[in-house]
């Protein structure tokens, strides 16, 4: 019986010599190891990742004329574009604006009595340039000066309006007869746009 128990406790002895040769080597292995080949593949995602993104950009970069190319047309269209006042500043906007409420209403047959540029204020991309003018006419030449205002280039609107008729009687030259005057006294402010500089 003793014999058996040698050979027992030299294979007990020698699963425990193998355990403690082993252990080092695990602890090598999970402490070391492990954590450097999680590293390494940490590194080859990153560097994947950033590959991915020099590509993208450099064909976001070859791409850099096209865009250029088409923003140069975009903005030779805007200047192009007759929808807007031309003035570089709002004092030329302004002063565009009223020489042109001038002319359609000159054309119209009507007189202007005074014209006030009033505050330019800003809308996104454009600054409203508004002018309030007053003038009288008969109604119409007034149709034909809304009719112009409304449909003419520039683009322009009519905030607000306010017509007054012009009470009186005068006397024909050639019949001598006593005759309605039809005049009217309108006061309105148009606005107009001009794209804001640098937009």
């Amino acid at each position: 019986m003793a014999q058996n128990r040698i050979p027992a406790l030299k294979q007990g002895q020698r699963a425990l010599a193998l355990a403690l040769l082993l252990l080092p080597l695990l602890v090598v292995y999970f402490v070391v190891i492990a954590p450097y080949r999680q590293l390494l593949a940490d590194k080859r995602e990153r560097i994947a990742d950033l590959t991915f993104q020099l590509e993208r950009l450099r064909r976001t970069t070859s791409r850099e004329p096209l865009w250029k190319k088409r923003l140069q047309s975009l903005k030779e269209a805007q200047r192009r574009n007759h929808h807007y006042l031309t003035g570089t500043t709002t004092a030329l906007a302004s002063a565009e604006l009223q020489e042109h409420l001038r002319e359609i209403i000159h054309q119209a047959g009507g007189e202007i009595t005074s014209t006030q540029v009033l505050a330019t204020k800003p809308d996104g991309a454009f600054s409203k340039i508004s002018v309030r003018i007053r003038f009288s006419t008969d109604t119409p030449s007034l149709r034909e000066i809304l009719h112009g205002i409304e449909s003419d280039q520039p683009l322009l609107q009519i905030e607000s309006m306010n017509i007054r008729p012009l009470r009186g009687r005068r006397r024909s030259r050639k019949t001598r007869k006593i005759i309605p005057v039809d005049k009217l006294n309108v006061d309105m402010v148009v606005a107009g746009y001009m794209a804001t500089p640098g937009s």
